[in-house]
């Protein structure tokens, strides 16, 4: 898996915000989509990040992500252009939301990587990120290494 285009993916994904906004879902977020469930009002109104602090907690979130991932066996089965796509749902969703992906993850691991991507697009969270990302990503999916 290329980090370094993870990351620049992540970024392009995400934006960059120095101040806490809502996203679409209603979470409190910042820098490089890093949610921020628990800010307060205070927070809210006087907190800034610079982009290098957005930098390295965009590290963070991501070795976070690919912890998450390293913890399902059938993604070490993947190649890596899958296993970035599955990196980015869970920097995006959190792992809690990833697992109600049920029946994108069976097809996973069944190796029905087309069936994944349809179930991936057949889903809220599609139209939450856009058509661009969604699709980005889902052709990821279904296509791979090739």
């Amino acid at each position: 898996m290329n980090l370094d285009a993870l990351k620049d993916d992540l970024r392009h994904a995400e934006g960059f915000r120095d101040r806490p906004y809502l996203d679409t879902v209603g979470v409190w977020t910042i820098g490089y989509g890093h949610a921020m469930p628990a800010i307060t009002r205070e927070e809210v109104a006087t907190l800034r990040w610079t982009r290098e602090h957005a930098a390295e907690v965009l590290e963070q979130d991501m070795a976070a992500a690919i912890h998450d991932a390293g913890t399902y066996p059938w993604w070490r089965t993947l190649d890596p252009v899958r296993q970035a796509a599955i990196v980015e749902l869970l920097f995006n969703l959190g792992r809690t939301k990833f697992n109600g992906f049920a029946k994108m993850i069976s097809a996973l691991q069944n190796r029905q990587y087309q069936k994944a991507a349809r179930e991936l697009l057949d889903s809220k969270w599609r139209i939450q990120v856009g058509p661009k990302r969604s699709a980005r990503l889902a052709l990821a999916i279904e296509r791979g290494d090739g």
